[in-house]
């Protein structure tokens, strides 16, 4: 009932329509992925060796947990985008995203912290076992742990295009966007700037692909105005059991 009123028959936002569509790019986007996963291992093993393999596994490693900050909100934008949009709830829309962009802006603020404490820490803990790789697998957790937190913050905006059934335009975003910083890893990689470099390489495509998905989301008329038009950001829609927060506009649909 707090979704709003059912949509019209004729307005038909299950996404069945787009369902063949989504499911065959989902498959060629993770297709680019599964292929990066041969390439850039074997690359930096014949361009650094099997340490600086061991020492970007371990520096990967290290980061994906910091995946945990999230809680699972991310993952679970799409599924009410969906359910508001179905309903024709734009307050409600508005009141999600909002809600969300602010406990992913505050789990990424979170991961830089614990990015912060790993490079401190690291040489105390895994000094003798870097094999005298601490300081490049220190700079190598900063810069991906860097990455990990411009990922979280942005992640409403891709539960948005995600809920709205655009897995189409999710994919082959995630798909060319890590294309090119494939490409610019190897290129750094071959001109000698080491897991450092590559480090910063990735974090740069990092910054294009949420850049991308960011206009994506806000052209047109509101928040995912090309696929969701009528939602927008804004603190002041946040709710807790005590009502709105009060803050200043961040987005306007």
């Amino acid at each position: 009932a707090d979704a709003g009123a059912a949509a019209p028959a004729t307005d038909d936002r299950t996404g069945q329509d787009r369902l063949v569509r989504n499911v065959i790019a989902s498959w060629a986007g993770h297709l680019v992925f599964i292929i990066a996963g041969f390439v850039m291992p074997r690359q930096i093993d014949l361009t650094i060796g099997q340490v600086g393999l061991g020492v970007w596994d371990f520096g990967w490693t290290a980061v994906n947990y910091f995946y945990l900050a999230q809680i699972g909100v991310g993952v679970s934008i799409n599924r009410y985008v969906a359910r508001y949009r179905a309903a024709h709830n734009v307050e409600g829309l508005s009141r999600l995203i909002s809600s969300a962009f602010l406990l992913q802006s505050t789990a990424a603020v979170i991961v830089l912290g614990l990015t912060a404490l790993s490079v401190k820490f690291l040489p105390f803990f895994f000094a003798d076992r870097l094999a005298g790789e601490t300081e490049t697998a220190a700079w190598v957790i900063g810069l991906l742990g860097i990455s990990v937190a411009i990922r979280m913050a942005i992640q409403a905006f891709s539960g948005v295009v995600t809920g709205c059934h655009r897995w189409d335009l999710h994919n082959f975003l995630n798909a060319s966007a890590y294309a090119v910083t494939v490409y610019a890893m190897v290129v750094v990689l071959w001109r000698g700037y080491g897991l450092v470099g590559i480090s910063a390489a990735y974090v740069g495509g990092t910054i294009l692909n949420e850049v991308a998905r960011v206009v994506l989301d806000c052209l047109g008329c509101g928040v995912a105005g090309l696929v969701s038009p009528g939602g927008r950001i804004a603190v002041g829609l946040v709710r807790d059991e005590h009502g709105p927060l009060e803050g200043r506009l961040i987005g306007a649909g």
